[in-house]
């Protein structure tokens, strides 16, 4: 049983990769015209021996660096990530960031090799700098982010600029040193007002921002905000 129109074309070893529903991955070998599986196995491909994709397999997408991600549902959508051998990579980090019921079920890579993830109340992109998927909540009103429902498509264009269709209109997004998030940080000015007047990034990754009449705010790398020692001694 076939799930759905989720199939992948690799067109590096010609072949189609299909998830189904009862049976685990089919791949369709276009040179030799034949359809392999878990019990038709000539070629030894290593996933198609793999237990644990005989139920609810869903989607699967083999991106640049020849991962395999490979969805099902199990009473829940479940998203692993392998390699040709079938080894399981911690590359999903981030990916189940989303309280809320999802559908993640399309893949879009751009050019440079960024990957994103979208569907029903779902839109991620992998950032390469901190090896992990960034979840993109929509939060109606604020006119800062991607306000969305469903993310129904997402191209690139010949500058690299991204296009999202979504169910709230249509959105746009740079890409640039092969992550296309854009963080917005918005800082509490219940206590004091906070302008924010000079940035500045350290050897180790790390970001301060000056302020007007809030001193020093330090980020890490990962961008978390922690309290420094610059006026310990003042």
């Amino acid at each position: 049983w076939l799930s759905g129109h989720f199939f992948y074309e690799d067109t590096i070893k010609k072949q189609f990769w299909f998830p189904c529903a009862d049976s685990g991955i089919a791949v369709y070998d276009i040179a030799s015209k034949q359809m392999f599986t878990r019990r038709n196995n000539p070629l030894n491909i290593p996933l198609l021996n793999e237990t644990i994709f005989n139920d609810g397999l869903s989607e699967i997408h083999i991106d640049k660096q020849r991962r395999y991600w490979i969805f099902n549902w199990a009473n829940k959508h479940i998203r692993r990530c392998f390699d040709y051998s079938g080894k399981e990579l911690p590359d999903t980090a981030g990916i189940n960031s989303n309280p809320q019921y999802e559908e993640t079920r399309n893949f879009f890579e751009t050019r440079n090799g960024v990957l994103w993830l979208y569907g029903n109340n779902s839109l991620y992109s992998y950032n390469k700098r901190l090896n992990r998927f960034i979840y993109y909540k929509s939060t109606f009103g604020n006119t800062l982010s991607v306000q969305y429902e469903s993310v129904y498509q997402i191209i690139e264009d010949k500058e690299s600029n991204i296009w999202l269709a979504t169910d709230n209109g249509l959105y746009m997004t740079g890409e640039q040193s092969g992550s296309a998030d854009v963080s917005n940080y918005l800082f509490s000015e219940e206590k004091r007002g906070i302008e924010i007047t000079d940035m500045i990034e350290l050897s180790n990754g790390e970001r301060w921002l000056s302020t007007w009449g809030s001193g020093v705010i330090s980020m890490k790398k990962n961008l978390k905000s922690y309290t420094n020692k610059v006026y310990d001694q003042m």
